[in-house]
């Protein structure tokens, strides 16, 4: 079966990437690895940064005393940091914790576009299916492919257009 065909895409889903990347926003990734995939110095060159809160200091004292996982709370407090573009590639609870915050941020700290390609057997396809059908824009899969290697690359597909158009 290709990968390719399992992708979906909201129909702003590009145009929303690329505006938010050109704006400068940043790009919050859901794992070190994902941040350590964006092309850092090509998201700088529009004065974004990548950022990722998973290994922050007290970050994991907060997640086991709220009976959160680091991805959730991560994810929390990286929200308020200007945020064009959400990557997550590997917590499914991570791409919960963005769409069960998404209504609640103010206008001006709704990131752009969620990119929500987490891999797994444990509430990968639920959360993906559950991001299909949100109204703002996002860039998922169907199933429990998909990973952060998944994401990094649509973010990278993202930056690079921005730099053309």
């Amino acid at each position: 079966f290709s990968f390719a065909e399992s992708l979906i895409f909201h129909p702003q889903a590009i145009d929303a990437g690329i505006a938010a990347i050109r704006a400068g926003r940043n790009i919050l990734t859901d794992v070190n690895m994902g941040a350590s995939g964006v092309s850092k110095g090509l998201i700088a060159s529009f004065g974004g940064r990548v950022i990722c809160k998973v290994a922050e200091s007290g970050i994991a004292e907060e997640a086991k005393e709220r009976g959160l996982t680091r991805s959730e709370v991560a994810i929390e407090k990286g929200l308020a940091e200007n945020i064009g573009i959400v990557s997550v590639g590997n917590a499914p609870t991570a791409l919960l914790k963005v769409m069960a915050c998404w209504d609640g941020l103010a206008e001006n700290l709704r990131p752009g576009l969620l990119v929500g390609t987490p891999v797994g057997f444990v509430n990968a396809a639920e959360s993906k299916e559950l991001l299909s059908e949100k109204a703002y824009p996002f860039i998922t899969c169907k199933g429990r492919k998909g990973g952060t290697p998944v994401a990094v690359a649509i973010v990278n597909a993202l930056i690079r257009l921005a730099r053309e158009e």
